[in-house]
């Protein structure tokens, strides 16, 4: 990671109600409270939502009914979700922002992320973050978390016949 930093510019933003030795070693440390990953989450899919910074050919190419999305986060905006996780909204975001403009965006959620009462909230947001960023097609992209909630039922469940596969095999990615 360090090397990728200094090679590549590579940014990381560690959002952590702990400034551990990783968050001081890192681009950015967003102290939030803890428990609120779920909101940060919504918070950036608001952002992203609210502010048209999503990837428009691979939503209209491999998506359906994502116009609901502003229905559905009513309630989530970016204000509010920055406001339960104690960080100043133009934090919550700039880090939208940068994350649905990198080339190679992650998100790697932490023990703590799927481990709470809103654990769905936040594995949904996660998923669909990576879906409306088509973060799911880049480098480094969406991977399976080996935490509490597992997803891949409800990774499988997605209907993926019209999207884009890979070059072995033909799989849906």
């Amino acid at each position: 990671l360090k090397h990728s930093q200094k090679t590549k510019g590579t940014k990381v933003v560690v959002a952590d109600p702990c400034r551990t030795r990783l968050a001081g070693e890192m681009n950015q440390h967003v102290p939030i409270r803890p428990g609120t990953e779920p909101f940060l989450l919504l918070g950036m899919l608001s952002a992203v939502v609210h502010g048209s910074w999503w990837d428009a050919q691979y939503i209209r190419d491999y998506t359906r009914n994502s116009e609901k999305l502003l229905d559905i986060l009513g309630p989530w905006s970016p204000i509010r979700c920055a406001e339960i996780c104690g960080v100043e909204p133009a934090i919550l975001s700039g880090i939208a922002l940068k994350f649905s403009r990198s080339a190679m965006g992650l998100i790697h959620p932490g023990h703590g992320t799927f481990a709470n009462a809103n654990a769905l909230q936040g594995a949904w947001a996660w998923l669909a973050l990576h879906t409306m960023t088509a973060n799911t097609l880049r480098p480094g992209g969406l991977f399976e978390h080996a935490g509490v909630v597992d997803i891949q039922p409800l990774l499988s469940s997605i209907p993926s016949n019209s999207a884009p596969k890979t070059r072995v095999g033909a799989h849906s990615l």
